[in-house]
């Protein structure tokens, strides 16, 4: 395993606010759950603010109708930013642009790959919905696999380096070169803000590369972690495994966790006995707001 380096970057927001849109249950009156997630991420810097959406849940009925309840208006991204190409996580892909809303699509590459998943003698579809070309007809996109710089102090981190620790691909395939291979899904990976006076802040969708991977990666582009949003993919995890994840990530100075989507009430659970404080409660509408903490 390679030594952690944390980034020498000086570059930090000011604020940071993480509104989760689409999440498998809700945390307020008059909205929606489904298997999927999607995060807003507005980032306030030198007098601007910057909104970055993380996925786009399973549907874009869900999508909207949250946006809706929240007061947030589709056209408001700039900055599409997938985190791999599931389904739960592309699938509301066209309701969003099809509403209005014409941001950046950034993506891996193998993001748009058929993908598809064996359980029960049978093999599922699992990819997006639609493809490159339907997008490039409707809005840029930025196909890429090395970090993104998307505001300041926000970072798409681009492919995650594998580096020993769990990862969460079974049973997952792709087709590439017109083959059927396993996939470890490549194209997996979190956004990454560095709050100033906090340290940086991970929104990951479903950590198919591992959550220590991920805040790995995190470290060396946006300096020491502070809080993980999003799918830790935890929930087929057995307790030691998720109680060696949540350990570590707080010996690795994680100070807050918001378990999301494919994390599981257990790992939820597992994070609410760390110590006070640890855990941040999910579901779609929920928020978060990261600052310096006032002199």
């Amino acid at each position: 395993m390679s030594p952690r380096i944390f980034s020498l970057m000086t570059e930090a927001a000011e604020r940071l606010e993480v509104l989760l849109l689409v999440d498998n249950r809700v945390s307020g009156p008059g909205l929606r759950a489904e298997w999927g997630f999607s995060a807003l991420l507005r980032v306030e810097s030198g007098g601007r603010r910057y909104s970055i959406l993380l996925d786009t849940g399973e549907s874009g009925t869900v999508l909207l109708h949250n946006m809706r309840v929240l007061g947030v208006d589709p056209r408001e991204p700039s900055i599409l930013a997938l985190s791999h190409g599931h389904y739960d996580h592309t699938g509301g892909i066209r309701a969003l642009l099809e509403s209005g809303s014409k941001p950046l699509v950034v993506a891996h590459p193998a993001a748009f790959e058929p993908k598809y998943a064996y359980h029960g003698g049978e093999l599922t579809y699992i990819g997006s919905p639609v493809t490159p070309e339907w997008i490039r007809d409707r809005t840029g996109l930025l196909l890429a696999s090395n970090t993104v710089k998307l505001a300041p102090g926000a970072y798409w981190l681009g492919e995650v380096e594998r580096e020993g620790f769990m990862e969460s691909h079974e049973g997952l395939y792709a087709v590439r070169g017109g083959r059927l291979v396993d996939d470890t899904v490549p194209d997996d990976t979190a956004v990454a803000v560095n709050v100033e006076g906090l340290g940086a802040v991970v929104v990951t969708g479903c950590s198919h590369s591992g959550i220590l991977n991920i805040v790995r990666k995190a470290e060396r582009v946006a300096g020491k972690v502070y809080a993980v949003i999003g799918g830790l993919h935890l929930a087929w995890a057995k307790p030691e495994e998720s109680y060696s994840v949540l350990d570590r990530l707080e010996d690795w100075g994680v100070r807050k966790i918001a378990p999301a989507h494919c994390s599981g009430i257990q790992a939820a659970c597992q994070a609410g006995e760390i110590r006070r404080g640890f855990l941040l409660e999910a579901g779609s509408g929920a928020r978060y707001v990261f600052e310096a903490p006032r002199k």
